[in-house]
């Protein structure tokens, strides 16, 4: 883009999409430029004749509310899904050193029919430490044998249980319920990673429930994970995406199939929110 002339202005805060006429025409907001003092400074104006929003499946719904764009179809901060992951460790007679090389250089495709994705992945020794079970001696034994553990991420294609709105300050304020075929796809993905890793002879493994102590592939088979609360699993998200969804009806989706804003011209969304 620098190359072909465009020009980067960085901490620049925008809070409006400027439309007229029914198209975008540019955007205003705050530059955030006093020196060594971050609050807001001048205004600015940014006069175009097309508009690209990429502030991702959380911010995206939030300017396009506040500009009042999407409002015909109900849906824009709606429907967001978030890819539930849980990360399991295990643990191996030999040395893996799961810190070295890439973290994520691996992932499995076989179960997407159930919607689940299993990832490869490693995360700071120190951090692994912190989350092994136990207390005392007990946690400093496991904790020393960090370089046996290895360590896989499981996620979910969930249903779109989330709601984006507006919160007190700038940054939005999420709601999110899963899916009961959710839930039991997490049992599923967990007792899918526990297995491959058995599988490749780990020796016990580490759930992703708190308060749980690791298992063998005896124990496993007795842990019934559909009938453990789901305030007591470990999970996360990395991927807020759908809040601002493609479709082909604007009675029930915000941008088209090519991401065009359906009710204002000159307007596209190219982010995770579509």
């Amino acid at each position: 883009a620098l190359a072909r002339g465009a020009r980067v202005v960085s901490d620049g805060l925008v809070e409006r999409i400027v439309t007229k006429g029914g198209r975008a025409v540019g955007v205003r907001g705050h530059l955030y430029n006093r020196p060594g003092v971050r609050k807001k400074g001048d205004r600015f104006e940014v006069r175009a004749r097309r508009v690209v929003v990429a502030c991702g499946g959380m911010h995206t719904p939030l300017l396009l509310q506040a500009s009042r764009v999407g409002r015909r179809s109900g849906q824009v901060g709606r429907n967001l899904t978030l890819h539930p992951g849980f990360r399991m460790s295990a643990r191996f007679a030999d040395e893996v050193r799961g810190w070295q090389g890439a973290m994520q250089s691996v992932y499995s495709d076989a179960f997407e029919h159930e919607r689940i994705t299993m990832v490869g992945l490693f995360i700071p020794p120190a951090v692994v430490a912190a989350t092994l079970p136990g207390f005392g001696p007990e946690h400093a034994r496991r904790a020393a044998r960090m370089p046996h553990y290895a360590m896989m991420g499981g996620m979910i294609h969930d249903d779109g249980g989330g709601v984006v709105r507006r919160g007190p300050g700038r940054e939005p304020r999420l709601s999110y319920r899963m899916a009961p075929r959710d839930r039991r796809a997490a049992s599923k993905a967990i007792r899918l990673m526990a297995q491959t890793f058995f599988a490749a002879g780990a020796e016990e493994v580490y759930l992703p429930v708190l308060g749980h102590p690791p298992v063998d592939a005896d124990g496993l088979a007795r842990v019934d994970l559909d009938a453990i609360p789901a305030r007591r699993l470990e999970c996360s998200s990395q991927h807020p995406l759908g809040s601002c969804r493609m479709g082909v009806d604007p009675r029930t989706s915000v941008v088209d199939p090519d991401g065009k804003a359906w009710d204002v011209e000159g307007l596209y969304v190219v982010d995770g929110s579509i």
